[in-house]
């Protein structure tokens, strides 16, 4: 795959530091006093727009980290209920500190977090990976190493399907597990961070489809539609050059989150001055994309960018079927340009172009995320 790297330190599982920096700021803000106070607050700041030039080229690249506006809230303290979810201390809900305060998931000397994410299904043995790889080496890495402020840190894995459905349950799941907080791993609903955050519960979500200004308790790692401005600088790069081609755009339209980024990048064409001549809306794991390349093909799409996961190598071998071969671009978030959908494509991807905000396996940084992994058994 041909591209560039942008701001980032994940791996091609998505494994990185910046997600897990952020839970430990949100567990230390609850543990920074031995003794518990009655509730805990969780504060972030302002979101941060991080800028940067890309390698060549000279396109810039906007990273969303703590997306969206200003969010603050209070950890969940006693009778914080919302949305038919009871998350009132007592049982497996909650712990009481040694002064009688209390914190939910949070006891003299452990922190329960949930890791809410796709473990089962089409997607369960990538979600399974990032699982193993990131949450559990990083439970190991804080463990061995005398905790948080003494506290040693347990995981609920919990499965939200990757659906609103799923998302619910996910929530419900959570708010009565008796964890502190949750790492949502997958980001492309937001009714479980909408129902976690009416419930009080901490989240930190990996790559939400928006930040709602009304929640108070949601951080964002990513937030792809912040990237959309440089993802079409990047189609006019040196790079590319794409900036005088037909554009045509495949987009997973059961996902909540591809349809927003491929409205805003329908946007931003039009806004950049490019050409938008056909769009493809697809269902994940279709069986066939023979009718929609064959119509993509018909519409002179010269580069088409694909916002989907796993159906990129299908879309692009099916394409090649109808004798269609234009110049193919991977949108940044995980999904079509992560090296676990590259390598099982193999000769599918050659030629495929993509930004991403997440680093290879061949840099410094994944060497360092590599020994960590074998130091603790992953």
């Amino acid at each position: 795959m041909q591209g560039i790297n942008t701001v980032g330190h994940h791996n091609p599982r998505r494994v990185g530091p910046l997600w897990w920096l952020a839970i430990a700021s949100l567990v230390a803000v609850a543990c920074s006093n031995k003794t518990l106070p009655h509730a805990a607050t969780v504060r972030t700041g302002p979101s941060e727009q991080l800028q940067n030039d890309t390698a060549a080229g000279g396109a810039a690249q906007g990273s969303a980290n703590a997306a969206g506006s200003e969010a603050s809230g209070a950890a969940r303290s006693p009778g914080a209920a919302a949305g038919g979810v009871d998350p009132s201390p007592g049982g497996a809900n909650g712990e009481t500190a040694a002064d009688g305060g209390s914190s939910v998931g949070v006891t003299d000397n452990s922190i329960k977090i949930s890791v809410s994410g796709v473990f089962s299904g089409v997607g369960g043995p990538i979600g399974n990976d990032i699982y193993d790889k990131a949450a559990v080496i990083w439970q190991k890495q804080v463990n061995a190493n005398g905790g948080i402020y003494g506290r040693k840190i347990t995981l609920a894995k919990v499965d939200n399907q990757g659906t609103a459905d799923g998302a619910i349950a996910a929530c419900k799941e959570v708010a009565s597990n008796g964890s502190f907080m949750v790492w949502n791993m997958e980001g492309a609903v937001s009714a479980e961070d909408d129902c976690e955050n009416a419930a009080g519960i901490p989240v930190l979500d990996a790559n939400p489809p928006f930040m709602d200004p009304s929640w108070q308790t949601v951080l964002a790692i990513n937030l792809s539609t912040s990237f959309v401005p440089a993802e079409v600088s990047f189609l006019k790069s040196d790079y590319m050059q794409a900036g005088g081609n037909k554009i045509g755009i495949v987009y997973a339209g059961d996902k909540e989150g591809y349809v927003l980024w491929y409205e805003a990048t329908a946007a931003e064409l039009k806004a950049q001055g490019m050409s938008l001549v056909h769009s493809e809306k697809i269902v994940s794991n279709q069986a066939s994309y023979v009718s929609e390349m064959s119509r993509m093909k018909a519409s002179g799409a010269q580069t088409v960018m694909l916002y989907v996961t796993a159906d990129a190598p299908l879309i692009i071998g099916n394409a090649r079927a109808v004798d269609y071969s234009p110049q193919w671009y991977g949108g940044t978030a995980e999904g079509t340009v992560s090296d676990t959908f590259a390598q099982a494509a193999g000769p599918e991807f050659q030629g495929v172009y993509g930004t991403r905000f997440w680093t290879t396996t061949e840099s410094e940084a994944y060497a360092r995320y590599l020994s960590i992994v074998r130091q603790y058994g992953g």
